[in-house]
């Protein structure tokens, strides 16, 4: 089970907080990113992740384009960008890539270059500049257009709120209700109707990095404050998953002050509420990251504040395996054991083997066949684990549970008794 020792201490604005966690989360290593970056754009496209741009060591932009394929855990290179950029706003509109705007090294600029892959063509070309020109921007799809919100110029230090649409039909660029917070180094994600702009730095009136949080609705052009992160922290990544949000790694800095964020959070707009989920297995910010399935993918990134670089490549099931445990990284063959207690009340302890890595489903039914939980969906190494169940609503009755793996499925059965 997961144990946190928490500390709050309120310094100015900020929310400083140490966590010791021992955590039921497991990471897996995958194939290493061909070459060190940081400060990458990211997208998934097709089952596949797409890292884009970044600083190569040196501090000098790339245009190289890598494509992660995670069910053949393999590398691969696309047409290069027509400009060498990092610190992009990049999203997925209608199968194409978008990236708009960013910066330059050599000298280091912000631009509003902007252009259009097509995975078919494996092409890029370019489409209508940003209108402002700014780099650290955050973008996020909404019914086909691209919001590009925040970021900041050719002074570095000065954050602004611009909000931008692109029309990829149109190829034209409007402007919309400028966020409220000025923000930079922050990220955007699309969940249901609203737009949320998450965390960043604000070097406009010297914060350094926020706990902010604001909600933009396209619909009627309005901006909402919701529930502030957790921890500050800009440089980071943000995706999605079953409706959810998560927050994961980046770094926190004030003046005189900077470290990394090993802690990942989670919102649920449902409840508009952030809570702390678990920490990362090696602390970056400025990396990559992708949901496929329902494994998160964190690639590349700085290992210090700072300019820094990694080729890491490791992920993590989204669907928090709290009860789970991996007694053995060795299995002779794929098993599923019967439940024990049985009949249970109020939990029992299902134990499995996988011979090899592999995708993996635990899946609870009634006694007519119908699904009533998944425990567990994501890839795991070759090992023998435990899992936990502890029904919450279930009524009594006969239950079947069923382990899928590859070509390979057992099911048992197992009572509840309340």
């Amino acid at each position: 089970m997961l144990t946190e020792t928490v500390k709050y201490l309120a310094v100015s604005s900020f929310f400083l907080m140490s966590v010791t966690t021992e955590s039921q989360v497991k990471w897996f290593s995958r194939a290493s990113l061909p070459n060190l970056l940081t400060e990458c754009g990211s997208v998934v496209l097709g089952g596949k992740i797409y890292i884009i741009g970044g600083l190569e060591p040196g501090g000098v932009s790339t245009d190289k384009v890598h494509i992660y394929d995670p069910a053949k855990d393999t590398w691969s290179i696309a047409d290069p960008l027509p400009l060498a950029m990092h610190h992009m706003a990049c999203a997925v509109s209608n199968g194409k890539i978008y990236v708009l705007g960013g910066y330059t090294s050599n000298p280091f600029q912000p631009v509003t270059n902007s252009y259009k892959y097509d995975p078919q063509q494996n092409k890029w070309v370019s489409v209508a500049p940003v209108p402002s020109i700014r780099g650290a921007s955050a973008a996020a799809e909404m019914n086909g257009k691209i919001y590009v919100i925040g970021g900041a110029g050719y002074n570095l230090l000065q954050s602004n709120n611009i909000n931008e649409v692109y029309d990829p039909v149109m190829n034209s660029w409007e402007t919309k209700a400028p966020m409220p917070t000025e923000r930079d180094h922050h990220t955007a994600i699309t969940v249901d109707s609203l737009i949320y702009s998450v965390g960043g730095r604000n070097f406009s009136f010297n914060i350094g990095s926020t706990r902010v949080v604001e909600a933009y609705s396209p619909f009627t052009d309005t901006w909402y404050p919701v529930d502030s992160l957790i921890f500050s922290r800009s440089g980071f990544s943000l995706c999605t998953y079953g409706g959810k949000i998560y927050a994961i790694g980046g770094e926190w800095f004030m003046p005189g002050q900077s470290g990394l964020r090993a802690q990942i959070e989670v919102y649920d707009p449902k409840f508009n509420v952030w809570q702390y989920f678990d920490n990362m297995s090696s602390t970056r910010h400025g990396m990559g990251v992708g949901v496929v399935g329902d494994t998160i993918y964190t690639i590349s990134g700085g290992v210090q504040a700072g300019f820094s670089y990694s080729d890491i490549n490791e992920a993590f099931v989204a669907v928090k395996s709290i009860g789970i445990e991996q007694i053995s990284e060795t299995a002779n063959k794929f098993e599923l054991k019967q439940n024990y207690p049985n009949p249970f009340n109020p939990s029992t302890d299902i134990q499995f083997s996988l011979t090899e890595r592999g995708y993996v489903l635990l899946k609870i039914y009634d006694s007519s066949g119908k699904e009533v939980e998944t425990l567990l969906e994501g890839e795991l190494n070759r090992g023998i684990y435990s899992f936990r169940f502890s029904p919450d609503q279930n009524a009594s009755g006969i239950y079947f549970y069923s382990l899928v793996s590859g070509n390979n499925r057992i099911t048992r059965k197992m009572i509840f008794l309340k």
